[in-house]
């Protein structure tokens, strides 16, 4: 238990006003603080106090990363092993950087450092690095990775160019046991042995390969997969027979097994978290799982103001439609710049407080335009009105959102569901009213995961630039269609963007 202790005491908990890892755009920003923490450690490659081989590697390997960023900027941040490292890299990884630094080389270190912080957006840590390795668990759990092949660089049956670290795969494994995902955590350590390089800096980020064998027979521990310690241990003692601690640990475990064994309980591994149905039926979507359905393309002419619309019909009852074609490249163009400088933490209004609140639930970040935000607006209100025959008077501002790593919106409906508190309920339709109907916009094409799925229809929509999906989410007499329950799924390889409005 002492390992665990030891690892509390790094991975402890805090709270973020930064929220990176919920956007790209938030990610975007880092780049240009770690471009500036790149300059900042070059000033002390000329001390005589600093082991200079050691921080020349560090650099060299950073601008590495950048020369690969400034090629294809959006191409780099679509990769989730780049998100994640990123956010790595100025968290867990700076911080034994600056420890290392700041006892060499002292006081002038920590000044501008302390500057650079005042500048530039840093991720807060542990919390930022605790976001990005729940997204990372998000896609590991909801596409089934093989951890192995995502930890060098395949997504999904894709090979792209960046791998995971040893050290990353270490850091994924501690936080997911630190927050309750024991059963995915042993995986993680073990591809962090098959990775391990024995490199100079090691020493200086505590990095050994001793440690990583040591996480894992925690994990397998955790787990109750006593005999799956034993393996392990067994093999860091091969290799240094002289730890004490997991000598006596494994002594242990073999006193444990023998005990069980003689009171004939089976030696099971603690089963994985049951999920709910509908929770399966969603990543079954996720996944393509659901069986193809044979659609109805159509266009229609609004007589109203001679829009024509170029609808597909993805179900019938209740009604969801495909609109081709809805929103243009430019004005796309223009929503994404006027939000990226207002996106916060998007959250989920709870009727009974009143009040949005961000959770786990939602993961991305947004903002909200009224008319007189910018002149697209009204535009686009026009629009939705004239392609759902709906009047816009009492609609919500538009929403526009962006997803980053592993972003997702688990099941939910749009409409207000009734809390156990009724008279609250009745209060807030009285003020509010009920969302008739939601249209959602793509607007980007996203290369993989980031379907909207449907799970009691099993319908899975794929983000298409520039078109539209729209549902009723109540029925003709007022009440919530519980069909039209939803989820946006992880965003597995790419960046999400969107914008919804609720009538």
């Amino acid at each position: 238990m002492l390992m665990f202790s030891l690892v509390f005491v790094v991975i402890g908990v805090s709270y973020s006003l930064a929220d990176v890892a919920s956007s790209v755009s938030g990610l975007q920003e880092l780049m240009k603080t770690e471009k500036a923490l790149i300059k900042h450690l070059e000033r002390y490659l000329n001390f005589q106090e600093v082991e200079v081989e050691f921080l020349e590697r560090k650099v060299q390997q950073l601008k590495s990363e950048h020369k690969k960023y400034e090629e294809d900027k959006n191409k780099y941040l679509d990769n989730p092993i780049n998100q994640f490292r990123l956010i790595r890299r100025l968290t867990s990884e700076w911080s034994k950087w600056e420890k290392y630094l700041s006892e060499e080389v002292g006081d002038v270190f920590l000044k501008k450092t302390s500057v650079l912080k005042q500048n530039y957006l840093f991720p807060e840590y542990p919390k930022d690095l605790n976001d990005a390795v729940s997204g990372i668990r998000r896609l590991q759990d909801t596409y089934k990775l093989n951890i192995k092949s995502f930890a060098n660089g395949e997504i999904d049956g894709t090979q792209y160019d960046s791998k995971l670290s040893s050290e990353d795969c270490v850091d994924i494994g501690l936080v997911l046991v630190l927050t309750g995902n024991i059963h995915l955590s042993d995986v993680w350590f073990e591809v962090s042995i098959d990775k391990f390089i024995d490199h100079p800096e090691n020493k200086i980020i505590g990095h050994t390969i001793e440690r990583c064998y040591q996480f894992a027979i925690l994990s397998k521990s955790l787990q109750d997969d006593l005999e799956g310690a034993v393996s392990i241990a067994d093999t860091l003692l091969a290799i240094n027979p002289s730890l004490t601690e997991v000598v006596e640990s494994r002594e242990d475990y073999i006193k444990q097994i023998g005990e069980l064994k003689k009171k004939g309980v089976p030696l099971q591994k603690r089963s994985s978290p049951i999920k709910p149905s509908t929770f399966l039926k969603y990543e079954a979507g996720c996944r393509g799982e659901y069986p193809a359905k044979s659609t109805k393309l159509n266009c229609f002419l609004n007589l109203k103001n001679m829009t024509p619309f170029k609808v597909e019909q993805v179900h019938s009852n209740p009604e969801i439609v495909i609109v081709h074609d809805f929103i243009s490249d430019t004005e796309i163009e223009i929503l994404k710049s006027i939000a990226k400088p207002l996106l916060t933490r998007a959250t989920i209004f709870n009727v009974d407080k009143r009040a949005g609140i961000a959770g786990n639930d939602r993961t991305s970040q947004y903002a909200w335009f009224e008319e007189n935000d910018h002149s697209l607006i009204p535009i686009l209100n026009r629009r939705i009105g004239g392609m759902t025959e709906l009047s816009m008077r009492f609609a919500e501002k538009i929403q526009v959102m962006n997803y980053g790593l592993g972003g997702h919106y688990s099941t939910h409906y749009d409409y207000f569901d009734p809390p156990r508190n009724k008279e609250s309920f009745k209060n807030l339709q009285y003020e509010f009213g009920n969302r008739i109907a939601t249209v959602l916009v793509y607007m980007n094409d996203i290369e993989q995961g980031g379907s909207t799925v449907f799970p009691e229809l099993q319908i899975a929509v794929q983000p298409e630039k520039g078109s539209a999906v729209f549902w009723y989410n109540l029925k003709t007499n007022g009440d919530g269609d519980t069909r039209t329950l939803h989820a946006a799924c992880p965003v597995l390889y790419g960046s999400k963007w969107g914008n919804i409005a609720f009538d």
